[in-house]
């Protein structure tokens, strides 16, 4: 019941315009404002993309579902998907990959975090 004055004040909120939410993409459906959520995009995407998976393939379907490639990342591959902005706070996921010398997965782990509030 405590919660319950939180929620009608975030609801309020963001009827005003206070948040800004993406359409979910099946990789980023249901993912928490928790400490295990880039653990569960991480396994969601070893599920999707086993090791051996063509680098083009991973590039079309995460493209498909709104990511957008980025430059490389300490030796990764690297997509990322704005998520919305809940109250003051903006929300992302990306996925980081590495590949082997065919252009195959070698390795893939997510990130679901807060970007940065006002």
């Amino acid at each position: 019941m405590r919660r319950l004055p939180f929620i009608a004040l975030a609801a309020a909120l963001c009827l005003t315009g206070a948040c800004t939410l993406t359409v979910p993409a099946p990789l980023t459906t249901g993912l928490q404002l928790k400490h295990d959520s880039s653990a569960v995009l991480t396994d969601r995407l070893q599920r999707r993309f086993p090791v051996g998976t063509p680098d083009e393939e991973v590039l079309r379907v995460l493209r498909s579902q709104g990511f957008k490639e980025e430059a490389d990342y300490g030796g990764e591959h690297r997509a990322h998907r704005n998520l919305g902005t809940v109250l003051v706070c903006a929300w992302g996921a990306s996925a980081y990959w590495r590949v082997d010398d065919q252009d195959r997965l070698v390795s893939i782990r997510g990130v679901h975090q807060e970007e940065g509030c006002l």
